[in-house]
């Protein structure tokens, strides 16, 4: 499979995930920190429009209103109920099935219904029944998991080599080769995020910015009622009959009711309303009779008290008057003091018309009158003298949409910029690879190789062997990647510097190839360009940073020198060493001017801790081979004298792989640095160069590498060492080591003369300041770490 193909399955799957992961959040239980419940009919309540088996999905919503379909767990039943809104009384909702004469018993609160119908898929439920029984989820489970045994063991039997982890290059991300490689994860990346951009944008445009939410402001009415009468003395405990009281038609026919009313709530405004009052005496086939006792008065504020009085004996003519013309045998009747209220005004802003019209209840006969409750039986007691109820009003105000999201409430508003940008930024991100790979494939033939087949490629440096007798010459790269992958083997690739590059398959003994040759692409230098210029950059903003790893005498454990070593500081990547982009400065050319800083800053440096007191020590600097031009001289020799430095205070640094490059030319300007006076080692040691090479440096210092170093546990490794040293130091060259970690190394460099070390075990590389404060305790021992763990 090419990687244009892996890259759009690459795509496509991480859409198919936010599809799936939308899927799970838009139907997540409420259990789940979702708002979706699944509801299957159960009955016919709701027909013609619902059917017993019909799957209703509902959402949890900010409010619910009148002619809504809504589900609720109704608590006698023990299950859910799914009815429409007919009505609100308070804060609670009346419900109704359509198919019902009469509303539900039950009227849930806001908080009690679970959400309002979002989905409805007809006869489904059943088959979610079905699944529910024991038996049958069984038989679905098994047949499940076997189906996923057999793709376990496919992929089982499958023989999956683990890739190497590539380490990451800051500057060929749109380099072919790396985007070859790398492609399948932008375009994971890229599909995700556009398919969140467009699902949640699809939401968040399809929604308004604003809604109108209810806000329910409520208030009460509160009722007091009062009645006095005289009476003798020796009947009551007084001689006024108070409210509570019964009222003997002996003792007075007049009573005084007093009822005093009072509308209570926040911020009422402009109350104002009428209020009247009268009695009523009933009976239970229907008769009654009205008298008045107050007529309809106006008032203003939020209340208002009348007074009257009431004759009772007129109420006892008036039933025995009904006796006497019908012949009604009844001996008890009731009678009910009525006051009826009607406000209006203004509360929180929001209009208030109400009316509230309490009763003060009596029976009586021909002895006489007294109060009972109004209460039904089992209810709670309230107190018939001082009446209440609660009053609402409805306030439509104005808030942000949101869409709710695992728990969360998103503002709309929010959601469509977000994802305006994402859908932008992915789709130009997907626009832009799509335009570079196309671009580069059409560059050369080499670059479209990589971008198609880079994960089966191998770059390798040795030269490939000759084309031998039974060797194959291809015609098309597409025929060694059909070999490699019927072989599951790997295609090597060597690129020559004249620009021929070389692919072969070795399969059998029998080495199939496909050789070519093309001039340096143009996008590579466009890329070159790139790095160059914000290399400049990071040098203009002062990015780049000194570092000093301390040089110790591993007799005396003192300082004797500090290596400086090179750090950017990246403005998104953090700090980086110079083994990050010392290679990119090389190819740039941006080596030799950031070379010259190097050199310029660590003589400064040297002279500031001069300056500052500190110990005399050296300062070695690590010299690229790209700098081994005659000029090289002349700088050192400049910043020497600017900084007014001994010569033999400084030491360049250069590895042998460098030097052998070109040994003549190396030798001529080696030279010129030693009539200087300045020190030349040769850093990283391995081995690679032979001691008659050493002998024509004529180098002084020889460090060893820290390959070396950490295979001095193997005997084969610690006589090539012993032996180097002999030979080195018969040349009169100083022993060096670096990447000193354990005692045990020390010990081994200790026991043969190697004159002084560096490594974590004496210091890792810390700041300028931090190395100053390091050399004003020179004289002292250096502590030795006894169990190194310093990230290289």
């Amino acid at each position: 499979m090419t990687n244009q193909k892996k890259w759009w399955f690459a795509f496509w799957s991480g859409a198919i995930l936010v599809l799936a992961f939308t899927g799970w959040v838009l139907f997540a239980p409420p259990q789940l920190g979702g708002q979706a419940t699944m509801v299957i009919v159960d009955g016919s309540s709701m027909e013609p429009g619902y059917h017993q088996g019909d799957l209703i999905i509902v959402r949890s919503a900010d409010y619910y209103q009148i002619g809504d379909i809504v589900a609720y767990k109704h608590l006698q039943m023990g299950r859910y109920v799914i009815h429409r809104i007919i009505g609100e009384e308070l804060n609670r909702f009346i419900l109704q099935g359509d198919n019902n004469t009469w509303t539900d018993g039950f009227k849930p609160s806001q908080a009690e219904i679970i959400g309002r119908q979002w989905i409805r898929i007809p006869k489904i439920g059943k088959v979610i029944a079905w699944l529910r029984k024991p038996v049958y989820l069984a038989f679905f489970a098994s047949l499940l998991g076997g189906v996923l045994m057999i793709n376990w063991y496919k992929d089982k039997s499958k023989n999956w080599k683990r890739k190497p982890k590539k380490s990451f290059n800051i500057y060929h991300w749109v380099n072919a080769e790396y985007l070859g490689k790398s492609g399948e994860t932008y375009f994971l990346s890229l599909g995700i995020f556009l398919i969140i951009a467009i699902i949640f944008g699809g939401i968040a445009f399809s929604k308004p910015v604003e809604k109108n939410i209810p806000q329910d402001i409520f208030y009460t009415h509160d009722g007091e009622f009062e009645y006095s009468a005289p009476a003798p003395e020796g009947v009551y405990d007084s001689t006024t009959i108070q409210s509570g009281s019964p009222v003997f038609l002996k003792l007075t026919c007049e009573i005084q009711v007093n009822y005093q009313y009072t509308v209570n709530g926040n911020a009422l405004s402009d109350i104002h309303g009428t209020q009247s009052m009268a009695a009523v005496i009933s009976d239970t086939t229907g008769w009654k009779r009205t008298i008045p006792l107050q007529a309809e008065t106006v008032f203003q504020g939020n209340s208002v008290k009348s007074q009257s009085i009431f004759n009772v004996c007129q109420a006892s003519e008036m039933v025995d008057a009904l006796r006497e013309k019908t012949g009604l045998q009844r001996s008890e009747f009731s009678l009910a003091i009525i006051p009826s209220t009607k406000v209006s005004g203004q509360i929180s802003g929001i209009p208030l018309d109400d009316e509230f019209s309490p009763t003060l209840n009596f029976k009586f006969n021909d002895v006489g009158f007294w109060m009972v409750s109004s209460n039904s039986p089992g209810s709670q007691e309230a107190d018939p003298l001082n009446p209440s109820s609660e009053g609402m009003v409805r306030n439509w105000v104005e808030a942000p949409e949101t869409v709710a999201f695992l728990g969360l409430n998103l503002p709309v508003n929010g959601i469509r910029w977000g994802t305006s940008i994402l859908f932008v930024v992915s789709a130009g991100l997907l626009g832009f690879l799509m335009y570079s790979t196309e671009k580069m494939s059409r560059t050369s033939q080499s670059t479209g190789i990589q971008l198609r087949y880079s994960p089966m490629i191998v770059n390798v440096q040795k030269q490939p062997p000759a084309l031998r007798r039974g060797d194959v010459e291809v015609q098309k790269f597409e025929d060694l990647a059909r070999l490699a992958e019927r072989n599951n083997s790997v295609i090597l690739h060597e690129f020559d510097q004249d620009g021929t590059h070389t692919y072969l398959v070795e399969e059998e003994n029998t080495i199939y190839r496909l050789k070519f040759k093309e001039s340096l692409q143009n996008f590579m230098i466009d890329e070159l360009k790139i790095i160059e210029d914000e290399l400049i950059q990071a040098l203009e903003q002062n990015q780049f940073e000194l570092y000093y790893q301390p040089m110790v005498d591993i007799n005396q454990q003192q300082i004797i020198g500090v290596e400086a070593l090179l750090r950017w500081n990246h403005p998104t990547l953090g700090t980086l060493p110079a083994s990050a982009f010392i290679m990119d400065t090389e190819d740039t050319g941006f080596i030799y001017q950031l070379g010259e800083w190097v050199l310029k800053t660590a003589c400064k440096q040297l002279k500031e801790w001069d300056d500052a007191g500190s110990p005399t020590v050296s300062m070695a600097i690590n010299v690229s081979s790209k700098q081994l031009i005659p000029e090289l001289p002349r700088l050192v020799k400049r910043e020497l004298k600017n900084n007014k430095l001994n010569p033999y205070r400084l030491q360049l640094e250069f590895t042998e792989t460098q030097l052998l490059e070109d040994l003549d030319h190396s030798v001529e300007i080696l030279d010129s640095l030693k009539k200087i006076g300045v020190g030349i080692s040769i850093d990283n040691y391995t081995g690679k160069a032979s001691m008659a090479n050493l002998a024509r440096l004529q180098v002084k210092n020889l460090k060893f590498a820290l390959a070396m170093m950490n295979q001095m546990s193997d005997p084969q490794m610690n006589a090539i060492t012993i032996s180097t040293i002999a030979a080195a130091r018969s040349l009169g060259m100083a022993i060096d080591a670096v990447g000193v970690e354990t005692e045990e190394q020390l010990w081994f460099l200790r026991s043969h003369l190697v004159s002084s070390a560096q490594g974590f075990l004496f210091g890792k590389p810390i700041s300028a300041d931090e190395t100053l404060q390091k050399l004003f305790g020179a004289d002292e021992k250096v502590q030795v770490y006894q169990s190194p763990n310093f990230d290289l």
